[in-house]
């Protein structure tokens, strides 16, 4: 056998993962297993393996550019393409870059970057539209759309779309042009030559960044649930002229509907039957109704076929789940912009000030119902209970674990 001389930068790739994750690498490579100290079965990898080595080093870069969330491309794996959920016991990008490969399933790798992007914000950015869309022959009314704005119409700024679609959902992962950038530099920096003269030319340098969204568009019998990636804000024009020329839809946005978390509309409304009623305890009430809804959420959490780990963290989260604070918005009964309440303990602040609870509570009655939004604490995030579904109070996303357990929370727990 030949002396083994592998690439010194393959072998320092390696060098970090777990001896496990070497031999099952190495058995997804040979189709072989072999008993060797973890030194010696990296140079053995990155020596006779080498260019399967660089082809999973590129296609893990592919789930790094794109940032792409464990946990929520532990779900696609699960839902989407049914591998068991004690195959899915992963810690981070490259072992789940490699059950794929061990699923033989490598080609659905652009699938999962693009799907997993939705489940990160399903029932955030989910809509429904009442009429089915016909996806049979996306891909192909696809490229007639880019054909008829990228050539014909020669918009200015062109885009690309990827299509991921099977037999009932479709995914387009959409990237486009946002305008043309233009730095000054150096002109000497425009040439081989890094020599910096005495007195350096000023030059100008332009490109064109892109921007990107993924759509999700599927059927649900009778109509079609949408899901966006993230806030559609300054891409409402792009969208209402996608689906005109793929799926003769005008007027897109007015006609999608938010979707509706049934545990948020049950707590919103107990909040303000409370607030109307000079016998109840508004902050008491509103605890009893979580509290209520946190024990059928952990019965359903332990009903369910998932790892034990998984359930227990579930469990703890949820038990973590406290009601932390009110805000109101744009209400005309009370003339309010925006008013925010939050506390650690609301009874200690309602104590600690005199009269306040009163007040507040008076100023609830007095407020309409779907401007009330109550805010809950998960941990040690914050999230808002909003008209329809809910929202993280501060940024855009919240963890992972945290965001399952609020949609186990707020969803139908009948069903």
């Amino acid at each position: 056998m030949e002396p083994l001389n592998p690439d010194s930068e393959l072998r320092d790739t390696l060098q970090p993962r777990s001896k496990e994750f070497l031999d099952r690498l190495y058995t997804v490579f040979s189709g072989d297993t072999v008993d060797r100290k973890k030194e010696t079965l990296i140079e053995i990898i990155a020596d006779r393996h080498e260019d399967q080595l660089r082809a999973f080093l590129d296609d893990y870069e592919k789930l790094s550019d794109r940032n792409v969330n464990r946990r929520y491309g532990e779900e696609y794996l699960h839902e989407s393409l049914g591998i068991d959920r004690e195959k899915l016991d992963v810690k981070n990008r490259y072992e789940l870059l490699l059950v794929l490969y061990e699923e033989d399933l490598v080609d659905k790798l652009d699938s999962l970057i693009i799907r997993s992007e939705l489940f990160a914000v399903k029932n955030e950015q989910e809509f429904q539209l009442g009429e089915e869309l016909d996806l049979s022959n996306i891909e192909e009314q696809v490229t007639r759309f880019l054909h008829h704005t990228n050539r014909e119409e020669q918009k200015l700024d062109p885009m690309a779309i990827t299509v991921d679609a099977d037999a009932d959902s479709a995914a387009l992962d959409i990237h486009q042009e946002y305008g043309r950038k233009y730095a000054n530099t150096f002109e000497f920096r425009k040439t081989a030559s890094q020599d910096c003269p005495v007195n350096p030319a000023i030059t100008g340098r332009q490109h064109y960044p892109l921007r990107n969204i993924t759509v999700g568009i599927e059927d649900t019998g009778g109509g079609t649930r949408i899901t966006f990636s993230k806030s559609t804000d300054k891409w409402e024009e792009t969208f209402e002229d996608l689906f005109s020329h793929v799926f003769q839809v005008d007027d897109l946005f007015v006609r999608l509907e938010e979707t509706r978390a049934p545990g948020v509309e049950q707590i919103q409304h107990g909040a303000k039957q409370a607030a109307e009623d000079d016998e109840s305890d508004t902050a008491d009430s509103v605890r009893e109704l979580v509290e209520s809804r946190k024990e059928s959420a952990i019965e359903r959490v332990h009903e369910q076929n998932t790892p034990e780990e998984i359930t227990e963290d579930l469990e703890q989260r949820l038990q973590s789940v406290q009601l932390v604070g009110y805000t109101v918005s744009d209400d005309q009964s009370t003339g309010t912009h925006e008013f925010t309440i939050i506390a650690d303990n609301l009874d200690e602040l309602f104590e600690t000030v005199e009269g306040i609870e009163i007040s507040f509570e008076d100023y609830l009655e007095k407020a309409e119902a779907d401007n009330i939004r109550l805010v809950l604490r998960i941990q040690n995030e914050l999230v808002k209970l909003d008209s329809a579904d809910w929202k993280p109070l501060r940024g855009n996303r919240i963890a992972a674990e945290n965001k399952q357990a609020i949609e186990t929370l707020l969803g139908d727990l009948d069903g």
